[in-house]
């Protein structure tokens, strides 16, 4: 059987999107999601308190693609799904701490 890694996952951008051409005929999109998660805490008034979960979300563009559509879509607060069929995991280490940073590589944004 063949490896399967998809994740389809919706939420609200935090940020307008932003595009760095990279070539020619290649750049990269970047932006991030927020998604609520139900906790177990309740508020003063019994209701589910929530607490984001941010999603860091990159989508390559190649050859015939142009990011003028989709930046004037992906604005701040606008809601999406967003599909993923691999991560990036990175790690960096600043003052004496380290840091893990996850990037989903987009393949379709609803």
């Amino acid at each position: 059987m063949a490896n399967l890694f998809h994740v389809v996952f919706d939420g609200h951008l935090t940020a307008d999107a932003t595009f760095r051409k990279l070539a020619e005929d290649k750049g990269v999109l970047n932006f991030t999601v927020a998604h609520n998660f139900p906790t177990a805490k309740k508020d003063q008034n019994q209701k589910t308190i929530y607490e984001p979960q941010y999603y860091n979300c990159v989508r390559w563009m190649t050859s015939g693609e142009t990011p003028e559509q989709l930046l004037n879509s992906l604005k701040k607060g606008t809601k999406i799904i967003v599909e993923s069929n691999k991560i990036e995991i990175s790690t960096t280490t600043k003052d004496e701490k380290t840091y893990t940073n996850v990037n989903f590589i987009v393949s379709n944004i609803v």
